[in-house]
């Protein structure tokens, strides 16, 4: 699975320190928000909100907000 998120967001350490503490491997793949990386056409399509987290799954599927990862992240 793929993290993409900034490490000065709250809600990007929830789903960090959620993965971590379950042992659930994943790639962090750092989003600048401040520096309107998440504004770009390319984050757009994986997230047309514009926000961070967002997970990738091995399948391909993409999934954002916090909550929602953290719990589909505990449900395996």
């Amino acid at each position: 699975m793929k993290i993409y998120g900034d490490i000065r967001s709250g809600n990007c350490d929830k789903v960090r320190f959620t993965a971590d503490y379950l042992q659930r491997p994943y790639q962090w793949l750092e989003v600048d928000s401040v520096k309107g990386k998440t504004r770009t056409p390319e984050f757009l399509r994986i997230n047309p909100q514009g926000q961070v987290p967002v997970v990738e799954f091995d399948n391909g599927r993409f999934l954002a907000q916090s909550n929602a990862i953290m719990r589909c992240i505990a449900e395996g």
